[in-house]
C-alpha cells in the first residue's frame, strides 16, 4: 500500500486548505511590504513581518498535517479559531466595505470545514500519538 493511500481524506482537506491560507497570508505580507510609505515605515514593517511569519508557520504546520506528523494539528486548529474570530468581525463590517461580509463568510466556512477534517474520526486516528485500541 502506498504512503498516500495511508492518508484519510480529512486529512488532505484541510491541510490544502491551511496551505492555502498560508499563501494568503504571505501575499498579504508582500502586499504591506510593497505598500510602505514614510509615515508607517515601523507600523508597516512589523505587521508585513508579523504575516509572513504567520503564514511561513501555517504552511509548516499545513505540511506536517499533510504528512500526518500529530503535532501539526494544534497549530492548524489554533489558526481556524483565530480565523473564526476574524471572519466574525469582516462579517459584521460595521464600515460597509463592499465584499467584506462575503469574504467573512468565506473564511468562516474554510475554518469551520478544516476543524471538521481535523476532528474526524479518520483524521484523529491518524494523527494519535499512540495507536487508538
Amino acid at each position: 500500500m502506498s504512503e498516500t493511500a495511508k492518508r484519510p481524506l480529512p486529512l488532505v482537506y484541510a491541510a490544502l486548505i491551511a496551505g492555502l491560507q498560508s499563501i494568503s497570508l504571505i501575499g498579504m505580507s508582500l502586499e504591506v511590504f510593497f505598500d510602505i510609505s514614510e509615515q508607517n515605515v515601523k507600523v508597516s514593517s512589523g505587521v508585513g513581518l508579523m504575516l509572513l511569519i504567520l503564514g511561513l508557520g501555517l504552511g509548516a504546520a499545513a505540511l506536517g498535517v499533510a504528512k500526518s506528523v500529530h503535532v501539526a494539528r494544534g497549530p492548524v486548529f489554533v489558526a481556524q479559531l483565530i480565523s473564526l474570530g476574524l471572519s466574525w468581525n469582516l462579517v459584521k463590517n460595521v464600515a460597509g466595505l463592499p465584499g467584506v461580509t462575503a469574504v467573512g463568510i468565506l473564511l468562516g466556512i474554510a475554518a469551520l470545514s478544516v476543524i471538521a477534517a481535523l476532528v474526524s474520526p479518520s483524521a484523529r486516528e491518524a494523527l494519535a500519538d499512540r495507536p487508538v485500541i
